[in-house]
Parts: structure tokens; sequence; C-alpha cells
């Protein structure tokens, strides 16, 4: 018996599923692993815990996944992904009010058209994703065009927190440099013509400190990026060899539009001076910057 505050084994590994998704493998929560191998190790046992008749779904754009696809231990691997030599792919799509593409599988047999109503390509390969897992328990594939129509996203992605006129305020939960360049990219595909401000708070020291160059490269969208006091885990201690200012000096060296906000009152003074006509604002990262939510809104009402 083990128990869930000492035991250091991926929770994911508790589970025996039928059916399981790989979106992307990458180093993270270092706090948990020392390195990319650990973490690709951990996902190839995954594979083995799923049933003897289970489906193993996975993202073939994912380089590090591509890269393991014959080591994965499943008796059944369906692979998609923009790849051409995926099982599913996505052939075509294009962004705009709604996000379209067409889903071939590699027959040259067309599925048709499928639209979702959240932006960003990530989200694309997601409802792809879920539309295999949807077949595969026996849904039909114009069933499957209704249902992804209706879906709207979920809290803490991409969510529109509220508006005044052409100023909108959005919060996402993006706490990793990769999450945050893909959702920067969907923000920037939506509204090409506005300017897209950020407020970011680091979570963890550990991830911060050991990712720090790929968050500083991360942020090359937008146009002016605020940067909190790093959100702590409980599961490490503090460490005084990282901070937020580190980041916002590594932003600066490449295109001089990074802040550091100490507090909620800094950033709302900042925001006062910065703000345009066409303007989004995402608060993002897995902290508490929502407790912001309400005086950004306020300061909105008297733009």
């Amino acid at each position: 018996m083990t128990c869930p505050l000492t035991d250091r084994t991926p929770r994911f590994l508790w589970l025996n599923p039928k059916i399981a998704v790989i979106t992307n493998i990458e180093f993270d929560h270092p706090d948990s692993f020392s390195d990319l191998a650990e973490v690709k190790k951990a996902y190839l046992d995954f594979s083995q815990k799923l049933d003897y008749r289970g489906t193993l779904i996975v993202c073939l754009d994912n380089p590090v996944v591509a890269d393991m696809i014959d080591k994965f231990k499943s008796s059944r691997v369906i692979t998609y992904g923009f790849s051409p030599t995926s099982d599913y792919r996505i052939e075509k799509y294009f962004q705009s009010g709604k996000t379209s593409f067409v889903a071939i599988e590699s027959k040259n047999i067309r599925l048709g058209e499928l639209i979702i109503n959240v932006a960003g390509r990530h989200n694309l390969l997601n409802a792809l994703a879920a539309s295999i897992i949807a077949q595969e328990v026996g849904l039909p594939w114009n069933k499957i065009r209704e249902y992804l129509k209706k879906y709207t996203g979920c809290n803490r992605r991409f969510e529109l927190i509220g508006q005044k006129n052409n100023i909108l305020l959005y919060d996402d939960y993006a706490h990793h440099p990769s999450e945050i360049k893909a959702t920067l990219s969907a923000f920037k595909d939506w509204y090409p013509d506005y300017r897209l401000t950020v407020i970011f708070q680091p979570h963890t020291f550990s991830r911060t400190k050991i990712l720090l160059e790929e968050f500083v490269s991360s942020f090359i969208k937008a146009d002016d990026v605020l940067i909190a006091d790093i959100f702590p885990s409980a599961r490490e201690e503090f460490d005084k060899s990282i901070n937020s200012l580190d980041v916002v000096a590594g932003i600066n060296r490449l295109r001089n539009n990074a802040y550091y906000v100490k507090n909620q009152i800094t950033a709302l003074k900042l925001l006062k001076n910065k703000l345009t006509a066409q303007n989004i604002i995402v608060t993002m990262g897995a902290g508490n910057l929502n407790k912001w939510h309400p005086s950004i809104l306020n300061l909105l009402k008297e733009q």
C-alpha cells in the first residue's frame, strides 16, 4: 500500500484504461522528473497499463512521440496529426471566428469537415483525437461532427472573462513554455489586429529555473508581458536563486517589452497606461491571478 502524500509515482500510472491518448511528451515537472528520459520511461510504462485489447492514440506531430512510436507497448496504436503518415490526418484547415478542418484517413477516405468553436492549432489536434475516441466507441462521424460544433471550450482555457467595447479580458491556465506559445498563437489567429497584453504568473521555482530560456522565448507573440511573482508549489521549498525578475530580464533581451509587477496595484497602473482601443488582456498561469479579474474589469469600465 502506498500513501498519495509520499508516493512519487506519476498519477497516470495508477490507471488501466481501455483507450488512451498521448498528445505530446516533453520535459516538465522537474521536481518529479530529473530529465526527459525519465518522462519518456513513464509514458512507456503507461502504454503497458492499457487493457490487453486496448487502443493507444498518439499524436505523430510531436517529435518525441514519433521517435517512440515503435516502443509503445500496446496491442493497437493509432496515430493522428498534420503529419502525412498519420492514420488520421488534418489535410487542410482555416481559422476565423470558428475553426474548421478536414480530417482524412490514411487510405484517403475523406471524413468530411469538422468545425469547432475554440481557437488554436493545438485544439484542432485535440478535436481530432477526441473524434477518434468517439469513433472507437461506436459513434458515427455525422454525430461526431454534430457534437463538436457544440463544444465551446472549458474554464481557464482561452476563457473570456469580460469585455468593454474592443478590450477583452481572457484567462488561460498555460504555465509551460509550449502551452504559452500555442495559446498566444491562437490569440493572434483569432485577433490579428489586436494588441496582446499578457499577465503571467510563473508556477514553481524548479520549472521557472530549469526552463527559463524556454519561457523567455515563449512570449515572442505578445506585445506587452507583465510578470508577477512566482507561484510556489507545496512540493518544493523557496529557491532564492530564481525569481520573476530573471524572466523579465530574459524577455527584455529579446524584445524589451516585459515588466515586473509586484502586486495587483502595479499591474493595474501599467495596464492603464498601455491599453489601446483594440486590446486583448490575458491572465496566464496555474496560480491565483484570477483574483485580479474584478479589478481589471473595473479598469476596463473606466477606459
